[in-house]
């Protein structure tokens, strides 16, 4: 039983120490959040932004076509787009060092 709590408490030390020795540096550099955001968006969605970075505020400008649809909506496309912007955004500013 001693052997089995002795294993147990080394499994969670090193558990322990792993997740702590990760995650510590931040991905996205205040300096370079705009290109992050711009990359992103191109590599992982095909979308052209314009991101612009004003004191503690991040704007991202895309323009799209196609927002509304037929019965003055917005469509299901524009929601996807929007979307991913979203997801984008909250990916580097939940990881960078900025205030």
């Amino acid at each position: 039983m001693l052997n089995k709590a002795r294993y147990l408490a080394v499994v969670f030390v090193a558990c322990g120490l792993a997740v702590g020795a990760t995650g510590c540096v931040p991905s996205f550099p205040k300096e370079k959040l705009p290109s992050a955001v711009s990359s992103i968006c191109k590599t992982e969605y095909n979308m052209d932004v314009d991101v612009t970075v004003l004191g503690k505020t991040m704007g991202i400008y895309y323009p799209m076509k196609g927002l509304l649809d037929a019965g003055l909506s917005v469509s299901s496309e524009a929601w996807d787009s929007i979307s991913n912007l979203l997801l984008i955004a909250s990916r580097v500013v939940l990881s960078t060092d900025a205030d």
